[in-house]
């Protein structure tokens, strides 16, 4: 996707070369409201932040970073000096895909202009870079803001320390949706993760690795503490580097199952990249059984080959378990199910996917909820 660049600051900015078309726009940073998406180097994010400053309409930026234009460290600490003072703002994308990140650095000044900012909703630093330190100072902040709902750190470099701090402040923010995968917790990571969600009430949404936290003994840490949580609706243990050694595997999704039936409050449930046997997709349908809780389940497994015998037995499970619209996507050895208790379009919705199969190449295998088609005509 090719992103315009807008001139935010009244003056004309043009950007070209092999991977971009030129645009030319401009529009004053004070006129502007909603969302507004930029390409910004640290030069251009700092003038940025000054207009910020005193700017009271725009409610959401995403500052893109890529390839030789990103934010950067001296960026980050410009615009963290502007949220200090900026009380419109809701909304800061700073996801970073390639290029340079804004480092520790940038993630300490960004923790300490959360400690006193109160506006902001929304905060993404996808592979930013922060590592622990970055991670300890918004927990930090965390511990004291209440107003921060949804954070994304995936892609961080974040272990132990860092995920230790981050769910020390999960009992006391008010986040209510965290992302926190390709981030290398560990055991003692997930094992603090697993402490706070015992006791916390506000979050709705965990995003994690499954092969970054320890695989099968990192989610029965998980699914004990989802048998007491009653406030986690979404869940997601999804798999893409390492996915041949460290996934949940049947011991993990036994462990998943165990708390599905006793926890109620979960309705949707990522478990992509997973390995599967017939052992897991058998536990799994005797759990989805008893709990009711549970609408939208996405599934893709190592051992999930197309037409396998353990792709049948999963459908048959799913169905056993009143799941009523069941797609797939064939993807070169693997098969990706997405699952649901209700119709096939709102399937699709939980997990933000296009309905068309001609566009998505997703199939109906099974959809109860649709009406049956009409009887052949008499001969």
């Amino acid at each position: 996707m090719i992103w315009p660049v807008l001139a935010a600051l009244g003056e004309p900015h043009r950007l070209c070369g092999p991977e971009y078309t030129c645009y030319r726009f401009t529009m004053p940073l004070r006129s502007l409201q909603n969302c507004t998406s930029l390409r910004a180097s640290p030069s251009y994010a700092k003038r940025v932040a000054d207009k910020l400053r005193s700017n009271t309409q725009l409610t959401c930026l995403h500052l893109l970073g890529g390839h030789s234009i990103t934010v950067s460290t001296a960026g980050a600490q410009a615009l963290a000096g502007a949220l200090t003072n900026n009380s419109a703002l809701r909304e800061l994308d700073l996801n970073l895909y390639s290029g340079s990140p804004i480092g520790a650095e940038g993630g300490r000044a960004l923790g300490k202009a959360l400690e006193v900012n109160t506006a902001l909703r929304t905060l993404g630093l996808h592979g930013q870079g922060i590592e622990n330190d970055g991670a300890v100072a918004l927990g930090t902040a965390l511990m004291r803001n209440k107003a921060l709902t949804t954070l994304d750190l995936s892609a961080n470099k974040i272990s132990a320390r860092g995920a230790q701090a981050l769910a020390k402040s999960l009992r006391a923010s008010a986040l209510t949706s965290f992302d926190l995968k390709v981030n290398p917790i560990g055991l003692e990571g997930v094992r603090a993760l697993a402490k706070a969600l015992g006791s916390s009430t506000a979050l709705r949404s965990l995003r994690l690795s499954s092969d970054m936290i320890g695989g099968a003994e990192g989610a029965q840490l998980l699914s004990h503490a989802l048998k007491s949580n009653a406030a986690l609706t979404s869940l997601s243990f999804t798999c893409y580097y390492g996915c041949n050694t460290m996934t949940l595997g049947d011991d993990g999704v036994a462990a998943l199952s165990d708390s599905l039936k006793v926890n109620s409050a979960l309705q949707e449930l990522d478990i992509t990249g997973n390995m599967v046997s017939d052992e897991g997709a058998r536990v799994l349908g005797e759990a989805l059984k008893v709990n009711q809780g549970l609408t939208t389940l996405r599934i893709t497994g190592s051992l999930l080959a197309p037409g396998s015998h353990v792709e049948a037995s999963l459908i048959e499970a799913l169905k056993r378990g009143g799941f009523g619209a069941i797609s797939h996507r064939h993807d070169g050895p693997m098969v990706h199910l997405l699952a649901g208790r209700t119709r096939r379009s709102d399937v699709f919705s939980h997990f933000h996917l296009p309905i068309s199969d001609d566009d998505s190449q997703w199939s109906s295998l099974y959809d109860s909820s649709s009406p049956p088609p009409p009887p052949p005509p008499p001969p």
